[in-house]
Formats: C-alpha cells, sequence, structure tokens
C-alpha cells in the first residue's frame, strides 16, 4: 500500500464539497439504521486503516464519514488516496479495459486488450491525455469489432454446416427458402458499426494532431500574418 498524500493538498473548495456529501450519506444512513434495515452504519468501516486496505471502488461515503468521527482528518487522507488510485487506474489502462473486459471475464480478454493498446501507443506515441484517450477508445472500439465479427463468422458457419447436413441427408441438393437470419444479420451490423467508430475515432485522432502541429519559422525575412478580419499583415524582420 503506498503511503496516502495529506490532506492539505485537497482545496477548500473540495473538502467543502466532501464534507457536504459525506454528511448527506451518514445521514441516509442514519435513516436506514433506524428502520431496522440491514444496510446502514452497522457495516459501516469505520477505521481508517481498513478504508485503506480495501478495495478503493468499494469505499462508501458513510464509511469516510464515519472514520472522520473516529478520527477527525482521516476522511480527507483516505480520499485523497482514492484519488490517486484512480488516476493511476486510468494512466495504466486499466479504466478503459474494464469496459470491454471486466472482472467476469477471462484473464485472456483483458490481456488481449492491453496489448492491443499497446501496441496502438507505440505507433502513435501520444503527447497528451486526450490522445491517450482517443488510442484507448480506438482499442475498445476495435475489440468490440473483433467480437461481432467472430459471431458472424460463426454464425455464418453453423448456418453452412447445417446446409450440408440437410445435402448429406437427402442424397442431393434442392431448392429451399432463405429465410433471413436475424442473428446473422444484427452479428454483421454491430461488426460493421464498430468499425465505423473505430474508424471516425481515427479520423479524429489524426485531425487532432494534424491542427495541433506548432508552427516554427527559423529567421525569417519576411512573415505574412492574416489578422482576423482576414487582412494580411507584413512582418519584416528589422535590420
Amino acid at each position: 500500500m503506498s503511503r496516502p498524500k495529506p490532506a492539505e493538498a485537497l482545496s477548500r473548495g473540495e473538502v467543502a464539497s466532501l464534507a457536504r456529501i459525506m454528511a448527506e450519506a451518514y445521514w441516509r444512513a442514519l435513516k436506514i439504521e433506524a428502520k431496522g434495515q440491514s444496510s446502514g452504519l452497522r457495516h459501516a468501516r469505520r477505521d481508517k486503516h481498513q478504508l485503506l486496505d480495501a478495495a478503493s471502488d468499494s469505499v462508501q461515503w458513510h464509511d469516510l464519514s464515519y472514520a472522520e468521527q473516529n478520527e477527525p482528518g482521516s476522511a480527507l487522507e483516505v480520499y485523497r488516496y482514492i484519488q490517486d488510485v484512480a488516476r493511476d487506474h486510468l494512466e495504466n489502462g486499466d479504466r478503459a479495459a474494464e469496459v470491454v473486459a471486466g472482472e467476469l471475464m477471462r484473464p485472456w480478454i483483458r490481456a488481449s486488450y492491453l496489448a492491443l493498446r499497446d501496441s496502438f501507443i507505440a505507433d502513435w506515441k501520444p503527447t497528451g491525455s486526450i490522445e491517450l484517450r482517443l488510442i484507448e477508445m480506438m482499442a475498445q472500439l476495435y475489440t468490440a469489432y473483433e467480437h461481432w465479427m467472430s459471431l458472424s463468422v460463426q454464425r455464418v458457419s453453423f448456418d453452412h454446416e447445417q446446409e450440408q447436413y440437410r445435402i448429406k441427408q437427402n442424397g442431393k441438393w434442392r431448392v429451399m427458402q432463405v429465410e433471413p437470419n436475424t442473428d446473422v444479420t444484427q452479428a454483421a451490423e454491430m461488426a460493421d458499426r464498430y468499425n465505423r467508430l473505430f474508424l471516425r475515432t481515427l479520423r479524429q485522432l489524426r485531425d487532432l494532431r494534424r491542427y495541433n502541429l506548432p508552427v516554427m519559422i527559423n529567421n525569417p525575412q519576411q512573415v505574412n500574418i492574416a489578422a482576423e478580419g482576414g487582412q494580411q499583415v507584413n512582418v519584416q524582420k528589422k535590420r
């Protein structure tokens, strides 16, 4: 467990907002407890060290409120630690991976997504958070595209096997009424949709790179600059 940063790192606005949220959560938990329901403060974690050892996404607001009453300042310290965990969760790709490869899926799915994300990052070498988020979005969309493309091929193959089986049973091919297979159509349409979303995101990343390129002028003798009204202003180097 990494050492949490001091609570002073939070701004006054953040502290006030947290205090309001924790007070409301504590009041709701008290009302639930008064009704005799199973949830509420009865199951709250009341110790700062328990909160720091717990999974950050499982901590509730009333947990922080109760810990603050037992040890003043502990709620802000725990919340600051949760913020640090959330930043790491974002930067290492886990946040984006959970969208397409959650806990219920096999480890291979998550590892495959992160490998794809790393390959895109190696190609594009993002220079900021926006570019990195677009690259993660591309990896998510490509993963979804592969999923639906695999289903499409699988369903078409299954239909083919059924048709081959009928030919073997009947001894010859015969004219059959062709009915639209909604499952095959759905998989093909979803694969096409994610492919178009992937290409659109790719164009957005390309356009972002194109329009954010810095303009550098080395040893200018004469430069024409367009003002807001469209009129060009001649700038000459003074001798």
